[in-house]
């Protein structure tokens, strides 16, 4: 537990606004889930073919928006079977998103690069620019979202 308090002061910073649940739900996503994603992106990226990040940001408005964009809330969205599901209010805003994804992975899947008209230009990941596509409404591309957390979660990990 030597990195605790650290731990905890960086998200009270990254999160002022945030319950204590709230924080614990983020350090568990980024302690669990990111960091390997990252690690996994880095390794790949150091290959022969491109790889592209993304982070699913879309907050469901479902229980008055208190599961926020949780694990695989992105699955209907890839799919484009949000009617199917009730983890979405099915609003044209969630449509389009679901619309977007699933083109964005289709394109991949016939072309090897993920592209959508709604969407914009996606770079491949490099451990250099860290490209991620943040798919929200709207997307963005941003170059290392949360640096600060990864950082932190790397030196831990004894990565740094």
């Amino acid at each position: 537990f030597s990195h605790a308090e650290r731990v905890r002061e960086v998200y009270r910073k990254r999160l002022p606004g945030a319950s204590p649940a709230e924080r614990l739900t983020a350090t568990l996503t980024d302690a669990n889930f990111r960091l390997r994603s990252l690690l996994a992106a880095e390794r790949k990226a150091k290959g022969s073919a491109p790889v592209w990040m993304y982070s699913f940001a879309w907050r469901t408005p479902v229980f008055d928006g208190m599961l926020g964009a949780p694990h695989a809330l992105d699955v209907p969205f890839t799919f484009d079977t949000i009617d199917l599901t009730n983890a979405t209010d099915r609003s044209p805003e969630a449509h389009r998103l679901a619309e977007i994804m699933s083109g964005a992975w289709a394109r991949f899947a016939h072309t090897g690069r993920p592209a959508h008209e709604g969407m914009p230009d996606w770079p491949a990941y490099t451990e250099d620019g860290r490209t991620t596509m943040v798919l929200d409404a709207p997307c963005r591309v941003e170059n290392d979202p949360g640096a600060e957390t990864r950082r932190l979660w790397e030196e831990i990990a004894g990565r740094r």
